[in-house]
């Protein structure tokens, strides 16, 4: 489903020094599969969800979703496909301020040309799933960090993707609330959703079928996890 090949990303540092996030990177992730993405700060996981979904383009090489070049399409082509076949949470959340958790979660249904009603009705159920069901009118200014993680995963999933790119999706959350998303992404899974998580959360390392690990932009291990259990 999804395709690097040789993908590379530089970004310009101080006094011009080049800093490269991404050093030939090539990856092949199968329609349903789980991947978790490992690394240190600064080893590039969040550049590789990035590019990975149609929002960063590299320096050198090319993505391909469903064998389509993604970075050879126009912007707003590009721009279609990530919200038709793409659910983002982003470890910001960037939800809009002046909507309420419920209008934040239904907007990207509206803007796919579903009916308000219909959209608002699925928002709230994600929501309630997740135990927001007294914060459905609230702002997101009114809600905690984990509330708002929480509104943010729903958004990321109203439109039904094929593929769920989380970055850091627990990483503001208790254990209680931790266990409830892990088991949330699992069962989705389960379903038939593509699902690539960027973490420092060894929880899901500890679940996930496969694993790969970066370090300094490059590809250390990729490895299958026979019973989730190669990081103790």
């Amino acid at each position: 489903m999804l395709e690097l090949k040789s993908v590379s990303k530089t970004y310009p540092g101080r006094n011009g020094a080049p800093v490269r996030a991404l050093r030939d990177v090539s990856l092949f992730v199968n329609r349903g599969e789980f991947l978790t993405v490992i690394g240190p700060s600064g080893s590039g996981k969040s550049t590789l969800l990035f590019s990975a979904g149609a929002m960063l383009e590299p320096s050198e090489g090319s993505v391909l979703i469903d064998d389509v070049d993604i970075y050879s399409l126009s912007p707003g082509k590009r721009a279609s496909l990530r919200r038709k076949k793409l659910g983002f949470m982003f470890q910001t959340f960037n939800l809009i301020p002046y909507l309420s958790c419920v209008e934040n979660v239904a907007f990207p249904a509206i803007l796919e040309g579903r009916s308000r009603r219909e959209s608002m009705e699925k928002a709230s159920g994600m929501l309630e799933r997740l135990g927001l069901e007294e914060r459905l009118g609230h702002r997101p200014g009114e809600l905690s960090v984990g509330e708002r993680q929480r509104v943010a995963l729903c958004r990321s999933l109203v439109n039904d993707p094929d593929m769920l790119l989380a970055d850091e999706p627990t990483g503001n959350l208790d254990n209680l609330l931790t266990r409830e998303v892990v088991d949330m992404f699992r069962d989705l899974n389960n379903d038939g959703l593509t699902i690539i998580v960027v973490t420092h959360d060894l929880r899901f390392a500890r679940m996930s079928p496969r694993v790969v690990k970066l370090l300094s932009g490059e590809v250390e291990c990729d490895h299958a996890v026979s019973g989730g259990m190669m990081y103790q």
